[in-house]
């Protein structure tokens, strides 16, 4: 649940630090500025939504099972704020960055449900690696920055550094990779474990042994 706190703060907090507040953008600003500026074209600007869609997957992949309910709830409004806002909604069938932004918004959707199915019949290592996975989509938008940086600084004719919502992101990123890669290899028979549990013919065994 950190990580996808984490994530969650660091994707709304400055990426592109500037010594003038206006000029200073998060992560979710990016997904739209960068399309203004000199170099647009170097690196898709929706692609920094990714850490939003990473932590609305590990919301529902994190929480106990008593809570489940609620992380399922939390991981579909973060994924929802992926979605195009209006009027933008209006283009989507003519504008071709409003529909990858609609399906970046779906699949943050689809990591929710496939949080929420690994968490209810599959053990630990399953979770722990598709958790994995996920922090490590975040390297892509991580690594765009960088590479869209030049130009935002030729637009605004000053240098602008690396925010301290890239780190967080990025900090998280790396935790999140190393812990899931911890988790897994401590139980490697948990999955095998989850999947005689909730097989159908261990349910009819457990309830003729019952009888």
């Amino acid at each position: 649940m950190f990580i996808a706190l984490a994530l969650s703060v660091g994707h709304f907090t400055p990426w592109a630090s500037h010594h003038t507040a206006a000029l200073t953008l998060n992560a979710h600003e990016l997904a739209v500025f960068t399309n203004l500026t000199p170099g647009a074209g170097v690196f898709l600007n929706e692609w920094f939504l990714l850490p939003l869609l990473v932590a609305a997957g590990l919301w529902s992949l994190s929480l106990t099972p008593r809570r489940r309910a609620l992380g399922v709830a939390v991981g579909l409004g973060v994924a929802s704020l992926g979605l195009p806002g209006y009027p933008q909604v209006l283009t989507i069938l003519h504008s071709s960055e409003e529909r990858l932004r609609l399906g970046l918004a779906l699949a943050g959707f689809s990591c929710v449900a496939i949080s929420s199915a690994l968490s209810t019949r599959f053990g630990e290592p399953a979770r722990a690696w598709f958790g994995g996975m996920l922090c490590l989509m975040v390297v892509l938008p991580l690594v765009g920055y960088l590479a869209i940086r030049p130009c935002i600084e030729t637009l605004y004719g000053s240098r602008v550094g690396i925010g301290w919502g890239w780190w967080v992101t990025a900090l998280s990123a790396i935790t999140g990779v190393v812990t899931s890669l911890s988790s897994a290899l401590q139980h490697p028979n948990a999955y095998a474990g989850a999947r005689r549990a909730a097989s159908p013919l261990n349910a009819e065994q457990s309830d003729y042994t019952s009888v």
